[in-house]
Formats: C-alpha cells, sequence, structure tokens
C-alpha cells in the first residue's frame, strides 16, 4: 500500500479514521460519512442498502485486473454530480462524468455514490480525483493513488497442437482459436497447422516456427510484432506445412516478449505416402518474369506478359518450375527452329540440402528472328536427362538486316561498358585534324542478322586516294 498524504492537516485523522485516505481543503459542507478509495468491487449494505461498501481495498493492481473505483458521501439533501479524473503519472487517462442527481426539493439521501471502474488500464501509476459539483461547481473530494502493475509471468502458455483446421470461438471467447481434426499422421498433400495459443499476456510480443523432417531444417518463418496494449486474454499463432509430402516432421514454436525468443513447445507428426523427388508443375513461355511475394513464395516466380507470339528482336523465356524437389539436380534447354537445333544449354548441379519448395530454370531467345519455334526442357537428378515439357512459339514479322547507328571521324576510340563493351566509343570527334595525326572513321550497326563485310574508301578532293575491303 502506497503511502497517502493529506492535504488539510486540520481534518487528517477525522478522515484517516473514516477511510485512511488523503483530503484536500474542500468548499464542500463537512459530511458525516465520506468514504473514497480504490479495489476489487462493491456490494450492497447491510444495515441500510444504499449504504454501499467497497470490496478488496488495495493499491497494487495486475495489468488486465477490475479497478473499481468508490466515492461516498452523506447524507445530503442538495441535487449534486460526480466525477472522477484518473491520471497515469501527470498525463490524463480518462475522465468520467455521471449524469446528475436530481433530489426532490425538501428530500435527502443518507448516502451517495459513485462506482465507475475500469479493466483495460495500462502499466503505470495512478492518481484518482474524486469531484463533486453540488451546484457552484466541482471541487475535490479527494484523490487515492494505486499501481497497475505486469503480473509476475509474462504470458501462460496453452498449447501448440498440429491439425487440418481451425475455428473460431464464440462470444468473448471469440479469439479463443480452437484446432480442427487434430492428428497425428497425416495424408500426402495435405496443409497442415501448427495451432499455438498463449493466455493472459500484457507483453508486446511475436512467434517464430521452425520446420523440420528427420532433423534436419526445412525452414523457419517470423510473425510481426503483435501489441497488445493493457493486454490479451487469447493470443495465436497458426502457421501451416502446405502439400505436405511423406517423411517424419517436427513444428518449434518460440515467442519473444521483448528480450529474445524463447522455446514454447514442440508439435511432432507423420506424413504418409511415398516420397516423390520433385513435382513437375509448369513450364511456360513469356516475355520476361519476377519475383513472387515476401516470404515463402519469392521463389515462386511469376511469368510476365505470358503468349506464344512474338515480334522480330524480343527476347522469349521459357519459365520452367518444379516444386518440393528433395534431390540435386540440374536442367538443360534445346531451342529448335523449324525441327532443326539451334543450341543447348546445361546448368552446374544445384545442392537442393534438405530440400526447395520451388525449382526453377529459366532460359531465353534473344533477339529473335522470324520462325517457328520450340523449347525442350529437361531435368537430370542424378540418372540422366528426361524430357519434362516442349513448348512452341512463333516469331513473326519482317525484322531489318540491321540498324545504321552511323559514321564518326575521330582521334582514337574506346570499348563500352560491361553489355555494351562491342558498342565502340568516339574518342576526340572532330573534323579538323593537324598533319601527321591518325584520323580514324568509326562506323557501327546494330542487332545484325546476316553475314556480312565492310568497305572504306578515303578520297581528297574529290580523288580516290585508297579503299579496303575486310575478309
Amino acid at each position: 500500500m502506497k503511502k497517502l498524504i493529506f492535504k488539510n492537516i486540520t481534518i487528517a485523522l477525522f478522515i484517516s479514521i473514516l477511510s485512511s485516505i488523503a483530503m484536500p481543503a474542500l468548499a464542500l459542507p463537512d459530511f458525516s460519512n465520506v468514504k473514497i478509495g480504490v479495489g476489487e468491487g462493491w456490494d450492497y449494505g447491510l444495515d441500510e442498502h444504499w449504504h454501499l461498501s467497497l470490496l478488496g481495498e488495495k493499491s497494487e493492481f495486475t495489468v488486465g485486473e477490475k479497478v473499481q473505483f468508490f466515492a461516498q458521501i452523506g447524507p445530503i439533501d442538495q441535487c449534486h454530480q460526480w466525477r472522477l479524473r484518473l491520471y497515469n503519472g501527470t498525463a490524463l487517462q480518462n475522465e468520467i462524468t455521471n449524469p446528475l442527481f436530481a433530489l426532490d426539493e425538501g428530500s435527502a439521501w443518507n448516502y451517495s455514490n459513485f462506482v465507475p471502474y475500469d479493466y483495460n488500464l495500462p502499466v503505470g501509476d495512478y492518481r484518482a480525483e474524486y469531484w463533486l459539483d453540488m451546484g457552484e461547481g466541482f471541487e475535490l473530494l479527494g484523490e487515492v493513488n494505486f499501481d497497475i502493475n505486469y503480473p509476475e509471468d509474462d504470458y501462460l502458455f496453452s498449447h501448440a497442437t498440429t491439425s487440418l483446421d481451425f475455428e473460431y470461438g464464440e462470444g468473448d471467447d471469440y479469439w479463443n482459436l480452437n484446432p480442427v481434426n487434430h492428428k497425428e499422421t497425416y495424408s500426402l498433400g495435405d496443409r497442415i497447422y501448427v495451432m499455438t495459443q498463449v493466455k493472459d499476456i500484457y507483453r508486446d510480443h511475436r512467434y517464430k516456427v521452425e520446420l523440420y523432417r528427420s532433423d534436419i531444417k526445412l525452414w523457419d518463418y517470423e510473425g510481426d510484432w503483435l501489441n497488445v496494449g493493457a493486454g490479451w486474454d487469447y493470443s495465436n499463432f497458426y502457421p501451416y506445412y502446405d502439400n505436405a509430402q511423406p517423411g517424419t516432421y517436427e513444428f518449434k514454436v518460440y515467442i519473444d516478449v521483448g528480450s529474445a525468443y524463447e522455446f514454447l513447445a514442440s508439435a511432432p507428426f507423420t506424413v504418409e505416402g511415398v516420397l516423390e523427388d520433385y513435382v513437375y508443375d509448369h513450364t511456360i513461355i513469356a516475355s520476361g518474369w519476377e519475383y513472387g511475394e515476401e516470404g515463402e513464395n519469392y521463389w515462386n516466380l511469376i511469368p510476365v506478359d505470358p503468349k506464344i507470339e512474338f515480334n522480330p528482336g524480343d527476347t522469349v523465356y521459357a519459365l520452367a518450375q518444379v516444386r518440393n524437389i528433395y534431390v540435386d539436380h540440374q536442367w538443360k534447354v534445346e531451342l529448335f527452329r523449324s525441327d532443326t537445333m539451334l543450341w543447348d544449354y546445361e546448368t552446374a548441379l544445384y545442392p537442393v540440402g534438405s530440400g526447395w519448395t520451388f525449382g526453377n530454370f529459366y532460359p531465353y531467345y534473344e533477339n529473335a528472328q522470324s520462325g517457328n519455334y520450340q523449347f525442350k526442357i529437361y531435368i537430370n537428378t542424378g540418372s540422366g536427362y528426361e524430357l519434362l515439357d516442349t513448348k512452341d512459339f512463333s516469331v513473326s514479322g519482317v525484322i531489318s538486316d540491321y540498324e545504321d547507328l552511323g559514321t564518326t571521324v575521330c582521334a582514337d576510340w574506346g570499348y563500352g561498358v560491361d553489355e555494351e563493351y562491342w558498342n565502340l566509343i568516339p574518342v576526340d570527334s572532330k573534323t579538323e585534324f593537324n598533319s601527321g595525326e591518325k584520323v580514324y572513321v568509326l562506323s557501327k550497326i546494330k542487332n545484325v542478322y546476316v553475314d556480312h563485310r565492310w568497305k572504306v574508301e578515303l578520297y581528297s578532293s574529290d580523288m580516290k586516294m585508297w579503299s579496303y575491303e575486310t575478309g
């Protein structure tokens, strides 16, 4: 119990006998009965029905616990109105004003009571001020100090259970989520939840889950921070393993309440069936691709502008994907035009460790020329290449043999940068030179689709001095 400080020493002894609370100097009448305080609840009187009593009076509360405010005076024969001002430190937390109590002329009440309450006060040091207005404005009747603290335990762990689904609770227990169809053994392709719950948590927190198969970690996932305000009755976390593959598994669930992750529970389970090396999903012809959504679908690459008809000069991708691949592997692609293979390409061997959810291969044909084409996609998981799919596409339209970029006279030239290495750059372009200088003529074309050679002629005053042809 905090020590209470009296504001008016002349009435300190009298008030402390009545209610052990602090009292200021008042312009209010000297009531023969005054009681203010905070506690756990209230009850009707035994000697007189409206002589209410404060139950469980105290100055230390736990987050989420009901705080019963209590003020009582009497007798009183005037119309009046109560007000509570509640401060957390120096900040006003709440203000509650009740309707006017209107007394009939000539009547009086032995007791007037004011009993608001609150369940959701955050941690802090509080001061409750009780005010009374008897027609000349609100006057401070007294104040009480109390504390709201965290409980000894940050939370109560309830369960971490695997299931095929879950359902919400009812009424006030809506967030008391319940696992539906819990099993220890599941079937190939199931979505398996680990329904995790803690109760009576009063700290902001986040969860983490790890999934293991045969003691090898497949993946982990961290949730966002959850802001609980004054506290939650239930906190739930329900990650899942989708399209389950055969094996022996274990979920491990953790919680972080502000310092570090601490282990909550493990939930073992088994998936029956025959484990395939991989599941082929698709090969899509498209103009490009992009990464999937953040999180577990990041490597679920997405085709951009999927189609099978292209224009000359386009880049054509073959976006191939396998899922749930548990073996090291490599890819191969072959590109055909009118049944004639133009080229092929093999990747290096990809080590998958404990397995990948998505395996991708995205070869492309650059600067496509007119014709009918076919990509053939293969995969090798250790026993040689096997054909996954063939995809046809066409390139139609007239394409120029080349695009002229112009000719420049210059004192020197340099190479381009990176992919533009062969895009030569003129140095010191000019048309007037000094005797003895070297003079370059830099001529460039791009997007060349025909075999070709060059020829140059040098003239002086319309007289050809020499010419030169490349091989």
